[in-house]
């Protein structure tokens, strides 16, 4: 009884077989390259853009910035008589004491026509 052993293939053609199914792998992916690429750098890009805030977020505020805290410190009390002022400061600028020419609206009054 001889037992017949299968021949074991050359480098040569391992590497053959190797390349021709490489070459298959890469016709399929081919048309598909264009989206690849796309979605890898999209990806990329967002990924670089939400480090980037990330890092700003974290950092220490520095010495000189403005926080609530801080601006609360430094609001100015207003009375009723400065409101009143301010006020009417306001409805003496509403009024429209120009002249303007017959059938011409004035473009910078807040009245609706």
């Amino acid at each position: 009884m001889a037992t017949s052993n299968p021949t074991k293939p050359t480098f040569q053609q391992s590497m053959a077989e190797m390349t021709a199914s490489f070459r298959s792998m890469g016709a399929k992916i081919l048309p598909h390259l264009g989206f690849i690429y796309f979605t890898l750098m999209l990806t990329g890009i967002t990924a670089a853009v939400f480090l980037i805030t990330q890092t700003i977020q974290s950092t220490d505020i520095g010495q000189g910035t403005a926080t609530n805290q801080k601006l609360s410190e430094y609001a100015i009390p207003s009375d009723q008589a400065t409101i009143s002022k301010v006020k009417a400061l306001s409805e003496n600028t509403t009024s429209s004491s120009t002249a303007l020419p017959g059938g011409r609206i004035n473009p910078f009054s807040e009245s609706v026509y």
